[in-house]
């Protein structure tokens, strides 16, 4: 796996960078929102729930959040757990 990697680091400098920044914007996403979210439903006033609502229902912000979530997410097979019938 690491020649791959170091080949591909090798071969395309510019598309692994792009990995990277996607990456590490995913890792500092997903905490940071969760964190805000707590913060804001703990404040007293409700003027900062609708910021954050609009902030979150804005489309860009959504189109961000997928290309994140899609891009690096590790995608596992869902295993059947039924019982086959007999």
């Amino acid at each position: 796996m690491q020649m791959f990697l170091d080949g591909l680091l090798a071969q395309y400098p510019s598309t692994m960078k792009v990995v990277l920044v996607i990456g590490l914007a995913r890792v500092f996403m997903k905490p940071t929102m969760s964190f805000l979210r707590q913060v804001i439903t703990l404040t007293e006033t409700k003027k900062d729930d609708t910021i954050l609502k609009k902030i979150e229902e804005n489309a860009i912000f959504k189109m961000i959040l997928y290309v994140l979530d899609w891009s690096l997410s590790v995608k596992l097979r869902q295993e059947n757990k039924s019982k086959p019938s007999k």
